[in-house]
Formats: structure tokens, sequence, C-alpha cells
């Protein structure tokens, strides 16, 4: 699921207002609007923040792809 799909789908099923969520999630109004709107320009930090106020946790999995630089070359 998109992180964007995630927030929304929380907040319509919570009722929960963005200003009332974003100060659970400790983050700014703006950050939980761009989050929203689908920004891939948000801080990890933030997110987590968001993604716990949510019910949601992170877990950390194993790529099966090698790891690549952006722009999509080799990171060796």
């Amino acid at each position: 699921m998109k992180f964007n799909d995630f927030i929304n789908n929380y907040l319509e099923a919570s009722n929960e207002s963005v200003g009332v969520f974003a100060k659970r999630a400790g983050v700014n109004r703006s950050t939980v609007y761009r989050a929203k709107a689908g920004s891939d320009h948000l801080l990890f930090h933030l997110v987590e923040g968001m993604v716990r106020a949510a019910g949601g946790e992170f877990k950390i999995v194993k790529s099966k792809a090698p790891a690549t630089q952006r722009g999509g070359e080799d990171a060796s």
C-alpha cells in the first residue's frame, strides 16, 4: 500500500481531523496534507510519526534485488 493511501484511508475511517492527527503524530498540518497528496519529499522521522499515530508500524525487510544508487546505477 502506498503511504498516501494509508494516511488517507486512516483519516477517512477514523473521522479524525488533520489538525488532531498532526498533533498526535508530532508533525505540522502541512506535512499531513503533503503526505495525503503523495509527496515523496518527506523526512523519515515525519513519516514514522504519522504511521505510528495511525496505528501502523515499520518493518525492515531485506530486498531480493541488489542495492542501487539513485539513477539506477549499481552501488558497487
